[in-house]
């Protein structure tokens, strides 16, 4: 675990705990929010794989044109092949340091959330098929066993189907909140969602 503190001075500090995947036990039991990461896999392949992990997230459109015709469906992001990377260590570090989450979520006692997360990633991971299907998170409420479970399947199903041979990848930023209710938690955990559009977020 580590302890990563910002003070940008005239007192305004930011602070946030980074756990590897399997070190999140150390999480502290106290409610906050927490959000997924990904880190690049040394090289280009890898980086090819997390990109394939990024352009996952679908916009559905829907236009007219002239006549009465209308146009309805999904559109995905697509990226370019990435070209040699010279310096592979420089990819990784910037991978970490530059990222975006790919799942944002609250709970009142994040080490027990993180917990599950783990062993419902253990647990599915090794039987995830190949699949594009996606369970949808609209029904299921926050910070409960069956959250943990639809992003076990849709993050062990993303990372099958990029590649990925195992879950060692995935490390995890973690912000408590001591003095908030779970209502504003939410609300904060919403509108996060909403600027950076994370890629397993929820819809």
């Amino acid at each position: 675990m580590n302890k990563i503190e910002y003070d940008f001075g005239y007192g305004e500090k930011a602070q946030y705990d980074v756990f590897d995947i399997l070190d999140i036990s150390n999480a502290e039991k106290r409610p906050g929010l927490y959000a997924w990461y990904l880190r690049c896999q040394f090289d280009t392949e890898g980086f090819n794989s997390m990109k394939k992990i990024h352009s996952l997230r679908a916009l559905k459109i829907s236009a007219t044109a002239q006549l009465g015709e209308s146009y309805i469906g999904k559109v995905h992001k697509q990226y370019k092949d990435a070209e040699t990377v010279t310096d592979e260590e420089l990819l990784r570090i910037a991978s970490v340091a530059f990222s975006t989450p790919i799942y944002v979520g609250i709970s009142k006692n994040v080490r027990n959330r993180l917990k599950q997360h783990y062993n419902e990633l253990t647990k599915h991971f090794p039987t995830s098929r190949i699949s594009t299907s996606v369970p949808d998170e609209t029904i299921i409420s926050p910070d409960t066993e069956e959250e943990s479970s639809t992003f076990a399947q849709r993050i062990g199903s993303a990372l099958k189907n990029a590649g990925y041979k195992s879950t060692t990848s995935l490390y995890v930023k973690v912000i408590y909140a001591n003095n908030i209710n779970k209502f504003d938690l939410r609300k904060t955990e919403s509108a996060i969602n909403q600027l950076l559009h994370p890629v397993m977020g929820r819809r």
